[in-house]
């Protein structure tokens, strides 16, 4: 279980991203909620550092000026992460630019998705964003021309072969490219209507395909829905959406979103985001199509599905697993184990979308 001391510094945290995204002003004093012990804050950092986002999160809090008033080595593991971030997502992206220009002239264009694309294109907001792989959609008949480029220049295969995706690793660059062939989401539609070519701005003057805003939405949604039964939810995917409704959201066309989702569950996730945007962000996107009644996830709903997602009780492993959460061990991606006593609080959550969802039904009738 998180302390509530935990749940106040990081909603602290993400407030303060919130207003870097929305534009709103710096508080003039400093935020009490920062005033942690080291214990907590051992623990929220642990929490940022597996959620991806440490180096968003320092890079908001000096903008406000902030970090000079924390313990001084809370403000350095913020302002590394920050760093670090960066000249990773740099060094990353102008690599891949580098091997998209030689694509192109094989008359390749693979469609930027998700992270990488938004780091591109956001970069005042997500350029210390820590991404993992680039994720990419190319059609089959493309995908050979690709690799045929890609092995030219240093990459290797590597990971799992899936019917949907091949992945390829450049080491000298750290750039991991996860390339979809197939995109099951949107088999409904012709992939182009649902594309466009824009500027990037890191690295400024380049252009690359991205999905459409309305695509975009929909796709990060998905994501976040479909992963969330493995993994539990991820700050990073929230921050994502919510820098993407904050730069486009007032372009967004609902009869496209339509279009775009096949599942009218999307809806649903959506409105409940929503929810938590506004209520952990301080934002609030006042957008028609979601009734702003619907119960939004809670923060400490989000931390705990972190904790249980990967070790259901029906079985066998997951009772392994909750054993050794007793020593303080975690596993091998550094999760940390759930506590017995989470999962007397998932009824909790599960009753809370129940709700939700007759919530929503019932504004949808």
């Amino acid at each position: 279980m998180n302390s509530e001391s935990e749940i106040t510094v990081t909603r602290s945290l993400l407030r303060s991203f919130g207003r870097q995204v929305s534009g709103q002003p710096a508080p003039v004093e400093f935020d009490n909620a920062l005033a942690a012990s080291p214990g907590v804050w051992r623990k929220v950092l642990s929490k940022l550092d597996s959620d991806c986002v440490t180096g968003m999160m320092g890079a908001a809090l000096s903008a406000e000026d902030a970090l000079e008033s924390l313990p001084e080595n809370v403000a350095t593991h913020f302002s590394e992460a920050t760093e670090a971030a960066y000249e990773r997502n740099v060094l990353r992206l102008e690599s891949f630019f580098r091997i998209l220009h030689e694509l192109r002239a094989e008359d390749v264009e693979p469609t930027l998705l998700k992270s990488a694309g938004m780091a591109a294109r956001y970069p005042r907001l997500l350029a210390h964003n820590q991404m993992g792989d680039v994720d990419l959609y190319i059609s089959p008949d493309r995908l050979p021309g690709m690799e045929v480029v890609l092995k030219r220049n240093g990459f290797v295969k590597t990971g799992e072969v899936t019917r949907d995706a091949v992945y390829y690793n450049h080491e000298p660059s750290g750039l991991l490219l996860d390339i979809h062939h197939r995109f099951r989401l949107f088999e409904h539609l012709d992939f182009e209507s649902i594309t466009r070519v824009v500027p990037m701005s890191l690295p400024a003057g380049e252009t690359a395909k991205l999905l459409t805003m309305e695509a975009e939405l929909v796709h990060l949604v998905y994501h976040m829905n479909e992963h969330r039964a493995p993994h539990g939810y991820q700050l990073r995917w929230f921050i994502e959406i919510l820098v993407l409704l904050e730069e486009e959201g007032r372009l967004m066309d609902l009869e496209k979103l339509a279009i775009a989702a096949p599942d009218e569950k999307l809806g649903f996730w959506t409105a409940r985001l929503l929810g938590f945007i506004r209520e952990d962000f301080d934002v609030d996107f006042r957008l028609a199509a979601f009734p702003r009644h619907i119960q939004g996830f809670g923060l400490t709903e989000v931390f705990a599905s972190r904790r249980h997602a990967s070790f259901p009780l029906n079985r066998l492993h997951a009772w392994k697993r909750l054993v050794g959460c007793l020593a303080g061990l975690r596993d091998l991606d550094q999760r940390v184990y759930p506590a017995p006593l989470d999962y007397f609080h998932i009824r909790d959550y599960a009753r809370e979308e129940a709700k939700a969802k007759l919530d929503w039904q019932a504004a949808c009738s």
